[in-house]
């Protein structure tokens, strides 16, 4: 079976806990625009990610370097990045998540270390959500009336929106 993917979407997209425990394969080599991809990219982001619940403890979910952000910088020309400044790397996720389909533990421990915006989840999983739908009709339907109205209007978006301007944050 021969598969073409036509587009690509990084949601949060995470590499690993930090720089010397990167998960494997290895993708992220640190060099801009090293992503050989020859179709559309969206990458998208938390504010929050990379920012520690303890100040004292450098923790995050989704630490600098291996964030979203070092994605966007190694995608190519093709890359749409936005970030919702205002919410963690947890919140696109339902509350039930991770107790129920993670594990009470693992769950409890994953969401004492991300830290989580003070806004309403369900506009930000909605947020995403419409992110996603754009970007895929835009590219599989060829529609793209949603997704250019966001670019060109982020403020459109149920919470904060932010578009990343080039591939070098």
């Amino acid at each position: 079976m021969n598969l073409k993917f036509l587009t690509l979407i990084g949601i949060d997209p995470v590499a690993g806990a930090n720089k010397c425990m990167k998960m494997c394969p290895k993708i992220l080599t640190g060099v801009p625009h090293s992503f050989n991809l020859d179709i559309p990219v969206m990458v998208i982001g938390t504010g929050l990610g990379g920012e520690s619940v303890i100040g004292c403890i450098p923790c995050s979910c989704a630490p600098d370097g291996l964030n979203y952000a070092e994605f966007f910088n190694e995608c190519k020309d093709n890359c749409l990045g936005f970030v919702i400044p205002d919410y963690g790397h947890m919140d696109m996720l339902d509350d039930d998540y991770c107790t129920n389909c993670i594990g009470t533990s693992i769950g409890a421990i994953m969401g004492s270390m991300c830290k989580s915006g003070k806004g309403d989840k369900t506009s930000m999983m909605e947020c995403v959500g419409g992110l996603v739908v754009a970007m895929l009709m835009a590219h599989l339907e060829g529609e793209t009336g949603d997704l250019d109205a966001i670019v060109d209007e982020p403020g459109i978006a149920p919470v904060k929106l932010e578009v990343v301007e080039d591939s070098e944050p």
